[in-house]
Protein backbone atom coordinates (compact mmCIF):
# COMPACT_ATOMS: atom_id res chain seq x y z
CA UNK A 1 0.00 0.00 0.00
CA UNK A 2 1.47 3.19 -0.88
CA UNK A 3 -0.45 5.63 0.99
CA UNK A 4 -3.02 6.27 2.93
CA UNK A 5 -5.69 9.37 1.98
CA UNK A 6 -8.18 11.22 4.50
CA UNK A 7 -10.80 12.92 2.88
CA UNK A 8 -12.66 14.92 6.21
CA UNK A 9 -9.50 14.60 8.21
CA UNK A 10 -10.50 17.65 10.14
CA UNK A 11 -14.23 16.31 11.10
CA UNK A 12 -14.73 14.29 14.26
CA UNK A 13 -14.41 11.24 12.99
CA UNK A 14 -11.53 12.01 10.26
CA UNK A 15 -9.67 13.02 12.52
CA UNK A 16 -9.91 10.20 15.53
CA UNK A 17 -9.29 8.15 12.01
CA UNK A 18 -6.21 10.06 11.28
CA UNK A 19 -5.20 9.76 14.84
CA UNK A 20 -5.34 5.93 14.87
CA UNK A 21 -3.16 5.42 12.04
CA UNK A 22 -0.27 8.04 12.90
CA UNK A 23 -0.33 7.63 16.48
CA UNK A 24 -2.13 4.14 17.33
CA UNK A 25 -0.53 2.40 14.66
CA UNK A 26 2.86 4.49 14.28
CA UNK A 27 2.67 4.49 10.72
CA UNK A 28 4.99 6.82 8.96
CA UNK A 29 3.54 10.74 8.56
CA UNK A 30 4.47 10.70 5.38
CA UNK A 31 2.60 7.79 3.80
CA UNK A 32 -0.95 9.54 5.88
CA UNK A 33 -2.14 11.75 3.70
CA UNK A 34 -4.71 14.31 5.50
CA UNK A 35 -7.33 15.90 3.12
CA UNK A 36 -9.70 18.82 4.52
CA UNK A 37 -11.62 21.34 3.32
CA UNK A 38 -8.78 23.55 3.56
CA UNK A 39 -6.39 21.55 1.13
CA UNK A 40 -9.15 20.36 -0.86
CA UNK A 41 -12.48 21.99 -1.37
CA UNK A 42 -14.09 19.21 -3.29
CA UNK A 43 -16.93 21.00 -4.27
CA UNK A 44 -14.50 23.62 -5.93
CA UNK A 45 -14.47 23.76 -9.59
CA UNK A 46 -10.54 22.51 -10.21
CA UNK A 47 -10.88 19.79 -7.36
CA UNK A 48 -10.50 17.00 -10.24
CA UNK A 49 -7.36 17.88 -10.99
CA UNK A 50 -5.86 18.39 -7.77
CA UNK A 51 -7.16 14.87 -6.31
CA UNK A 52 -5.23 13.33 -9.98
CA UNK A 53 -2.06 14.96 -8.86
CA UNK A 54 -2.49 14.13 -5.35
CA UNK A 55 -3.72 10.57 -4.99
CA UNK A 56 -0.74 8.30 -5.84
CA UNK A 57 -1.43 4.55 -7.58
CA UNK A 58 -1.91 1.23 -5.18
CA UNK A 59 -3.27 3.45 -2.26
CA UNK A 60 -6.28 3.30 0.57
CA UNK A 61 -8.82 6.08 0.67
CA UNK A 62 -10.70 6.76 3.70
CA UNK A 63 -13.89 9.06 2.49
CA UNK A 64 -15.30 11.06 5.68
CA UNK A 65 -16.03 14.36 4.00
CA UNK A 66 -20.02 15.08 4.62
CA UNK A 67 -22.51 17.90 5.29
CA UNK A 68 -23.43 16.94 8.57
CA UNK A 69 -27.61 16.80 9.11
CA UNK A 70 -27.50 19.11 11.85
CA UNK A 71 -26.05 22.03 9.48
CA UNK A 72 -29.72 21.55 7.27
CA UNK A 73 -31.61 18.48 6.28
CA UNK A 74 -32.35 19.92 2.55
CA UNK A 75 -32.10 18.95 -1.07
CA UNK A 76 -28.70 21.44 -1.30
CA UNK A 77 -26.83 19.56 1.32
CA UNK A 78 -28.20 16.11 -0.39
CA UNK A 79 -26.80 17.85 -3.42
CA UNK A 80 -23.49 18.71 -2.30
CA UNK A 81 -22.79 15.36 -0.45
CA UNK A 82 -23.17 13.36 -3.67
CA UNK A 83 -21.14 15.79 -5.37
CA UNK A 84 -18.07 16.15 -3.30
CA UNK A 85 -18.10 12.13 -3.84
CA UNK A 86 -18.71 11.81 -7.40
CA UNK A 87 -15.91 14.74 -7.42
CA UNK A 88 -13.77 12.30 -5.84
CA UNK A 89 -14.18 9.39 -8.02
CA UNK A 90 -14.15 11.05 -11.08
CA UNK A 91 -10.96 12.22 -10.70
CA UNK A 92 -9.78 8.65 -9.80
CA UNK A 93 -11.71 6.93 -12.42
CA UNK A 94 -8.00 6.11 -13.71
CA UNK A 95 -5.70 5.30 -10.99
CA UNK A 96 -4.92 1.49 -10.36
CA UNK A 97 -5.47 -1.10 -7.49
CA UNK A 98 -7.20 1.55 -4.90
CA UNK A 99 -8.86 0.62 -2.14
CA UNK A 100 -11.91 3.02 -0.58
CA UNK A 101 -13.48 2.84 2.31
CA UNK A 102 -16.85 5.16 2.63
CA UNK A 103 -17.64 6.33 5.45
CA UNK A 104 -21.83 5.88 5.54
CA UNK A 105 -24.25 5.97 8.36
CA UNK A 106 -27.28 4.02 10.09
CA UNK A 107 -29.55 6.66 8.97
CA UNK A 108 -30.02 5.10 5.79
CA UNK A 109 -32.57 2.55 8.12
CA UNK A 110 -34.06 5.59 9.21
CA UNK A 111 -34.31 7.88 12.79
CA UNK A 112 -35.36 5.92 14.65
CA UNK A 113 -33.04 3.22 14.23
CA UNK A 114 -31.97 3.44 17.98
CA UNK A 115 -34.86 1.51 18.76
CA UNK A 116 -33.74 -1.55 16.96
CA UNK A 117 -31.36 -4.02 16.33
CA UNK A 118 -28.95 -3.66 13.16
CA UNK A 119 -28.49 -6.86 11.15
CA UNK A 120 -26.81 -7.54 8.19
CA UNK A 121 -30.67 -7.99 7.06
CA UNK A 122 -31.95 -4.36 8.14
CA UNK A 123 -34.53 -2.86 5.51
CA UNK A 124 -33.27 0.48 4.43
CA UNK A 125 -35.75 3.12 5.39
CA UNK A 126 -34.36 6.38 4.29
CA UNK A 127 -36.63 9.23 6.24
CA UNK A 128 -34.05 11.98 5.16
CA UNK A 129 -32.02 13.91 2.92
CA UNK A 130 -29.09 13.21 4.97
CA UNK A 131 -29.82 8.98 4.81
CA UNK A 132 -30.43 9.69 1.07
CA UNK A 133 -26.91 11.09 0.14
CA UNK A 134 -25.04 8.01 1.74
CA UNK A 135 -27.05 5.70 0.14
CA UNK A 136 -26.52 6.94 -2.58
CA UNK A 137 -22.73 7.80 -2.73
CA UNK A 138 -23.02 3.91 -1.38
CA UNK A 139 -24.81 2.54 -4.88
CA UNK A 140 -22.41 4.87 -6.61
CA UNK A 141 -19.33 3.39 -5.02
CA UNK A 142 -20.47 0.05 -5.67
CA UNK A 143 -21.11 0.55 -9.35
CA UNK A 144 -18.40 2.40 -9.97
CA UNK A 145 -16.23 -0.02 -7.92
CA UNK A 146 -16.94 -2.95 -10.24
CA UNK A 147 -16.53 -0.55 -13.65
CA UNK A 148 -13.25 0.29 -12.72
CA UNK A 149 -11.75 -2.79 -10.41
CA UNK A 150 -11.71 -0.90 -7.08
CA UNK A 151 -11.94 -2.51 -4.01
CA UNK A 152 -14.39 -0.77 -0.98
CA UNK A 153 -16.02 -0.93 2.11
CA UNK A 154 -19.06 0.54 3.00
CA UNK A 155 -19.20 1.37 6.71
CA UNK A 156 -22.64 2.68 8.24
CA UNK A 157 -21.69 4.32 11.75
CA UNK A 158 -24.49 5.38 14.45
CA UNK A 159 -24.35 8.35 16.51
CA UNK A 160 -20.88 8.99 16.93
CA UNK A 161 -19.83 11.07 20.22
CA UNK A 162 -17.00 11.23 22.56
CA UNK A 163 -13.98 13.48 23.16
CA UNK A 164 -13.54 16.22 21.44
CA UNK A 165 -17.20 16.41 19.50
CA UNK A 166 -18.48 19.46 19.78
CA UNK A 167 -21.33 19.09 17.15
CA UNK A 168 -23.53 20.21 19.73
CA UNK A 169 -26.56 18.95 17.42
CA UNK A 170 -27.87 15.96 18.81
CA UNK A 171 -27.23 12.84 21.71
CA UNK A 172 -25.41 12.61 24.59
CA UNK A 173 -22.94 16.27 23.44
CA UNK A 174 -26.39 17.97 23.27
CA UNK A 175 -27.38 16.90 26.68
CA UNK A 176 -23.69 17.30 28.19
CA UNK A 177 -23.82 20.95 27.30
CA UNK A 178 -27.14 21.52 27.97
CA UNK A 179 -26.72 20.66 31.59
CA UNK A 180 -23.30 22.46 31.71
CA UNK A 181 -24.98 25.34 30.48
CA UNK A 182 -27.64 25.18 32.95
CA UNK A 183 -30.21 24.88 29.26
CA UNK A 184 -33.33 22.59 29.53
CA UNK A 185 -32.50 19.22 28.51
Amino acid sequence: MNKTYIFGSSGFIGSEIANYFIYKNQKSKNDIILVNKNDCDLLSKNVQKKIDKLIKNNSLIIFCSAIKKQLGDNIENYSKNTHMFTNLLMAIKNKKKLKIIFISSTAVYGEDVAQKKITENSKINIRTFYGCSKYSNEKILENFSMQYSFKYMILRLPLVFGHGDNSLGYGPSLFYNSSINKKDI
